[in-house]
This record gives structure tokens, sequence and C-alpha cells, in this order.
């Protein structure tokens, strides 16, 4: 399956949220925990804006906060990207806490991880809350358990099984008690078995 959030014939899925990094940053996670092999429409790496008419969705890419980039494309006036409504990648490039470096982390993960890249994806049969979606990504030498939360406050879950290691996380878990944990708003949480 080819997985994306938007294409070239969609308005940005930096639109669809607003602009809002914590929402840009799930629908990251969503793209690249699922099963398939993911396309990123070049921009959201960045929180590329756009709405059609279709020239205002394929605003040239924002390499730089320079006035006059050599690299950057001038075939259409800019409604949405300039340097001073988006960080150019030359400035996320260099921002840990960036969209742009947490596509990295996401990619990078994924690569190193055989049940990420190529895994079945598994349902995950315990109850959790709506605000949460939760299941498994295997293979026959891993075991992933990822769990979303798609919401603006933590989130309680108690695991039904052993996972004795918390493989990443994309914001501080914490553990209330035995197998419960909070996961903190807007985050990913992978548990391997």
């Amino acid at each position: 399956d080819a997985t994306f959030l938007t294409n070239h014939d969609m308005d940005r899925i930096g639109s669809e949220v607003k602009g809002n990094v914590n929402r840009l940053k799930v629908a990251a996670n969503l793209l690249l925990t699922l099963p398939g092999t993911p396309f990123i429409y070049y921009g959201e790496e960045l929180g590329m804006l756009g709405k059609k008419p279709d020239e205002q969705i394929r605003e040239p890419f924002l390499w730089t906060a320079e006035a006059e980039d050599p690299d950057y494309a001038k075939w259409e006036e800019v409604q949405y990207n300039s340097p001073t409504q988006l960080a150019p990648l030359s400035q996320q490039a260099i921002d840990d806490s960036s969209l742009y470096q947490y596509y990295k982390k996401l990619i990078k993960l994924r690569k190193d991880h055989k049940a990420l890249l190529e895994g079945t994806l598994l349902p995950y049969s315990a109850e959790v809350p709506p605000q949460l979606v939760a299941f498994y990504r295997s293979t026959e030498t891993e075991k992933l358990l990822v769990i979303h939360n798609l919401s603006g406050r933590k989130q309680s879950i108690k695991l039904t099984e052993e996972y004795p290691e918390l493989l990443y996380s994309s914001k501080k878990l914490t553990t209330a008690s035995e197998g419960e944990h909070l996961l903190p708003p807007y985050s990913v949480s992978i548990f391997s078995e």
C-alpha cells in the first residue's frame, strides 16, 4: 500500500490541522507506524500550508530564510509559506524540537525496526479510551505494541500483557502503577515484547 497524509491534489495536512504542530506530529506518528510504504508530500516535514486552488498547494519548498535564495522557485507568489510564516529547512535542520527533526527520528525508528517497516498489523484486543489508538506491528522476530494518544490531554492505559521495554516515546511517558501508563498529549509510545 502507498500511504500518505496528503498529496498534490489535496489541501495540505498543515492547513487541515490549522498549522498545529502537535497535530502534525500525530499525523506523522500514524503515517510512519502503520503498514505500507509512506509517501511524504514535499514540505510536510516542515509543516508547509496550502489550500486549493492547486497553485497554492504546490508552493515552492522553503529552503532558507534568505529573501533572495537562488534555490527558491518563483513560479507563484507565495501565500502560505514565506520565511515569516514558516521556519525554513535551514532553521529546522538545526532545531532538535522542529517538525523536520521529528520526521527524521520517526523515519530512523521505522528503518531500525523490521516490525514497523514490514510487519503485520494486528489489533490490540484490550479496551482503550477513544482518544487512544493501539495496535501491534509484528514479524516472526519482533512484536511491537504501538499506542497513539490523539488527544490534547494525558490518557491512561493499563497494558494487559508484559511489555518490559519502552522502545520509543515521542514525549516522556510516566508509569502510574503496575502496568498502567500515562501517555502524554499528542504522543506515540512503542513497547517491545
